[in-house]
């Protein structure tokens, strides 16, 4: 169904597109999300089109939306909350996305290598600090279990001295309560 070539001057590499479509060092009218749209529609047929066009976009904007957001999150927990930072953050956003827009073909393939770099970097931070705290994500899941067999799951989670955690939760946002509110 797919045929999985893609050409490039080295030879060929896996990869999902349509042969017929694009040769890296061959010139074509055809650029960016047209050429996208044409190398994944060449198999299934024109009837796709409309399809690929909508999803390039909705993917295109999710990304631009997501990343807008994650760095947002970071600069704000870097302290950079003043109405010149946000702004100076939001010119960047929109040279950059102007930019990339009117790039060539070739130029993006050439610098695409360091964002896929980044993305990696960036997930395995991500999958690190998901995976440090799983200790305590078992032991507070162990404890809600524990609570739902004994018909206790009502009472608040404590999170001293609780026999399923590695150890005592600091703060005392989860240490026992001495009274009750009215």
């Amino acid at each position: 169904m797919w045929q999985v070539v893609v050409r490039s001057r080295g030879g060929a590499h896996g990869g999902l597109a349509a042969s017929a479509v694009y040769e890296l060092g061959v010139t074509t009218d055809a650029e960016g999300a047209t050429l996208t749209t044409l190398a994944v529609t060449d198999a299934p047929g024109p009837w796709a089109t409309p399809l690929m066009t909508l999803l390039i976009f909705v993917f295109a904007f999710t990304s631009l939306f997501g990343n807008y957001a994650y760095v947002g999150v970071n600069l704000t927990y870097l302290g950079i909350r003043s109405a010149q930072g946000v702004a100076a953050f939001r010119v960047l956003v929109l040279a950059a996305v102007a930019t990339g827009s009117v790039l060539s073909l070739e130029l993006v393939w050439d610098t695409a290598d360091i964002a896929d770099i980044a993305m990696v970097s960036m997930a395995l931070v991500n999958l690190t600090a998901c995976t440090l705290p799983l200790r305590w994500v078992l032991g507070a899941l162990r404890d809600y279990e524990h609570r739902m067999r004994t018909g206790t799951l009502a009472e608040r989670f404590v999170g001293h001295e609780n026999r399923f955690l590695p150890g005592d939760l600091p703060g005392a946002v989860w240490a026992p309560r001495v009274t009750e509110w009215r």
